[in-house]
């Protein structure tokens, strides 16, 4: 992560007094255990989970009574997929290491495996299709064939946004991308990626507006 980036997204919600927070995936990384080549010299599992065990008590500690929402993204799943293919036998006895290891219980935090609503918006990590993203300028589009209905996503590390309208009926729906909070990634030098983050108010039927904001050299624009 980026520290400067996370702070300052931070810092922009401390005066808003956000009801919930929510993490759409790709929180913890597991560098280590992913099935890319690995430098031995970078992070580790145990050094990860302690960042994002400190990341969680920092935002337990700015945002004391709002909800937080843990949405498991393909990094999160490479634990399950580690633990499978190398102790698939006793995987049942360790199902919860995600959950437990980060502390879920100690810092309030709501852990949804599966997209989630909130009022009629759908949230989701960007990974749950099956296709591959080869179009970074038309990721709204690719996700909208498979959810059709409002959704707010991240997985591809830049902002997007998109409106559709359904055929006769006129019917209007909203689709999001978050950027992300990451910095220098060594395997891509060039990406049309950026640093950013949602915001999302609903009225009491659930009816929402949302703002996506990006982050750049650690100002909120």
């Amino acid at each position: 992560h980026d520290p400067l980036a996370v702070d300052a997204i931070l810092s922009y919600a401390e005066p808003t007094r956000p009801d919930i927070l929510t993490l759409l995936g790709d929180t913890i990384d597991f560098y280590q255990i992913s099935t890319f080549t690995k430098n031995p010299k970078q992070r580790g599992v145990a050094s990860e989970i302690q960042a994002t065990r400190d990341f969680l008590d920092e935002l337990r500690f700015r945002f004391p009574g709002a909800q937080i929402i843990y949405k498991r993204g393909n990094h999160e799943e490479r634990l399950d997929r580690y633990i499978m293919q190398n102790a698939g036998n006793i995987y049942e006895l360790v199902d919860d290491l995600l959950t437990s290891k980060l502390g879920f219980a100690d810092f309030r935090v709501d852990y949804h495996e599966h997209p989630f609503r909130i009022g009629k918006l759908w949230h989701m990590h960007g990974h749950e299709h099956m296709s591959k993203m080869t179009n970074a300028e038309h990721i709204c589009n690719v996700v909208w064939k498979y959810v059709h209905d409002h959704f707010i996503c991240g997985h591809y590390h830049r902002n997007q946004e998109k409106t559709y309208k359904r055929g006769l009926s006129g019917e209007t729906f909203w689709g999001g991308v978050i950027g992300y909070g990451a910095g220098y990634m060594e395997y891509a030098h060039l990406n049309t990626w950026n640093q950013g983050f949602g915001v999302i108010r609903y009225d009491s039927s659930g009816k929402f507006r949302a703002e996506l904001r990006q982050v750049i050299n650690g100002e909120v624009l």
